[in-house]
């Protein structure tokens, strides 16, 4: 995986990667925009909202630089850090980190979707915005 995020990363010029991963479909747009803009006033390798966790599970995001996730690929020898992403970036201590975390802690509610109920759930929540948008 971490291989696939550099070469997209390279293929596309990024400078940096927008991490959201595809159990996450309710993701807020304007938590990403904040994400995005706390990585870029801050400077730091990474950035993200899920180390510590505050947001409801669902809303996860990550910001990383692309040189850093060069970096992480040469340094580590871990297959877990090679298909995973992150674990290592966040495990050393050769990267300048930051997190967004919210007023309360929320982690422990869930907006993913990882079993068929949740599916069932989410299909019902786009649905009834579609019905919504469309009436």
């Amino acid at each position: 995986m971490l291989d696939r995020y550099i070469k997209t990363a390279k293929q596309c010029k990024a400078d940096a990667i927008v991490r959201i991963t595809g159990d996450c479909p309710l993701v807020d747009p304007f938590l990403v925009d904040e994400c995005i803009h706390r990585f870029k006033e801050t400077k730091v390798d990474y950035h993200s909202n899920i180390r510590p966790p505050t947001f409801s599970d669902g809303l996860d995001i990550e910001v990383i630089k692309y040189s850093v996730l060069k970096k992480a690929a040469q340094e580590t020898t871990r297959i877990s850090h090679r298909k995973h992403v992150t674990p290592y970036l966040c495990e050393s201590d050769n990267f300048i980190k930051s997190n967004y975390s919210y007023t309360e802690d929320l982690s422990a509610l869930s907006w993913t979707v990882d079993e068929p109920e949740d599916f069932e759930i989410i299909s019902k929540v786009f649905e009834h915005f579609q019905l919504n948008i469309y009436s």
